[in-house]
């Protein structure tokens, strides 16, 4: 009879980050994934059952380990920089997320716009999806760069 598959949990790690700003530092969410290490003699690995049992542990590991990764909206975010925008005017985002957006964030406004420029939802010009789409208005004339999730 063979030895049985070991296991070895790694140990999760959490961090120190500072803020640029010179801030107090801060514990950030930032950990190491964890997975059990699978371990197999050569005598095992000519059992095709356990061949197949040590990978399907490790898809179900890998799976379980990205879920939170993969279910997160902003893991295919989108920044589009340079927009110009006009105060009432309204802009057209094109995201093709394939879903519609769950949010969006002005992360810059260039030199020359006289003050914050805010943004909120309008409606989306015919044969637009909102799957692909996101119509945005301006408060503010200027140039901005736009964070859409």
């Amino acid at each position: 009879m063979s030895a049985p598959v070991r296991f070895r949990q790694l140990p999760t790690i959490s961090t120190i980050a500072v803020r640029p700003t010179g801030n107090k530092p801060t514990i950030s969410a930032r950990t190491v994934i964890s997975q059990q290490r699978q371990h197999m003699t050569a005598e095992q690995a000519k059992d095709p059952e356990q061949v197949a049992r040590n990978i399907n542990a490790l898809q179900q590991q890998t799976a379980q380990s990205t879920r939170s990764l993969r279910n997160n909206p902003e893991t295919g975010a989108i920044i589009f920089q340079g927009v110009a925008v006009l105060v009432g005017g309204t802009k057209v985002f094109t995201h093709n997320f394939g879903r519609p957006f769950q949010g969006y964030r002005v992360t810059r406004t260039y030199a020359g716009a006289g003050s914050a420029i805010l943004l909120q939802d309008a409606a989306l010009p015919a044969g637009l999806s909102v799957n692909n789409s996101v119509a945005l208005t301006a408060s503010n004339s200027g140039t901005i760069d736009v964070w859409i999730w």
